[in-house]
């Protein structure tokens, strides 16, 4: 019996510095997505005056798809950098809004290039041993089933908008004289769950203010006072690539390719 509690220890205690270290061992991620946009410009809408912060403004008919796909490095256990690309499209339409009479419409294409820091309240990593983290082969399971993060940074966006619509007087800014890239400013949360060392399934929401007035193809100079923004919904999967000594992944770094 003393043999087994002195054997239990000596486990347990050299297996306190891997845990502090494993996600060292897996610290770069690659993943892609697919999900959903939704553009808030100046077409469209509810017709509702109580429009509940904008809330009204989320139809299903304008909701359109968007692709992503992305890698993540972590810095420590509590914050990570990521890169991401998103295709979008985005659709929207005065029918049933409270402009119906004017009868614009537009759809546009997105391409969002995202350079992102997020921090993790609450964090991969297990915060003591369990039975359940071993078998016979030893230690099975490090990550704690759920994370999740908070996100911002920056994003150059381009987008090609498609406008359709007749726009007379002098209050309508209707011209194709506008830049097609602008600024995004991106925030939102994600939700990580664990599926194994390998695969973690993600779901991230996060809204982008924009730097331009013009994602829908049209701007009134009168009556829009905010640009444009778009929210993008993702689901993810996320693969954890090996990574070297020096932080690389293990296919990058030579000096561990000519060790191993």
């Amino acid at each position: 019996m003393i043999r087994k509690i002195v054997i239990g220890l000596f486990i347990f205690c050299l297996a306190l510095p891997v845990m502090g270290q494993r996600w060292k061992l897996r610290r770069v991620e690659a993943l892609f997505g697919v999900g959903s946009t939704q553009v808030f410009g100046d077409i469209g809408g509810t017709a509702d005056e109580n429009n509940l912060y904008g809330l009204k403004d989320i139809r299903f008919d304008e909701t359109r798809p968007a692709f992503s796909a992305g890698a993540r490095y972590k810095i420590d256990q509590r914050y990570a950098v990521k890169f991401n690309t998103n295709i979008a499209l985005g659709a929207g339409a005065d029918l049933e809004s409270k402009n119906e009479g004017r009868g614009f419409s537009y759809s546009t294409v997105l391409l969002e290039t995202a350079f992102l820091g997020e921090y993790y309240f609450l964090s991969e990593d297990r915060k003591r041993l369990s039975p359940a983290m071993y078998n016979r082969r030893g230690m099975i399971n490090y990550y704690s089933t759920f994370t999740a993060y908070a996100f911002t940074g920056f994003a150059p966006v381009f987008f090609w908008p498609d406008f359709e619509g007749e726009t007379r007087g002098p209050e309508i800014d209707q011209t194709d004289d506008y830049s097609k890239i602008s600024l995004a400013l991106p925030v939102g949360l994600g939700i990580k769950y664990t599926i194994d060392d390998s695969w973690i399934f993600g779901v991230e929401f996060g809204g982008r203010y924009v730097f331009s007035d013009f994602i829908d193809g049209y701007k009134n100079i009168l009556y829009s006072k905010h640009n444009d923004i778009y929210y993008l919904l993702s689901f993810s999967f996320n693969y954890r690539i090996k990574t070297s000594p020096k932080g690389l992944p293990r296919f990058l770094d030579r000096k561990y390719r000519r060790i191993r």
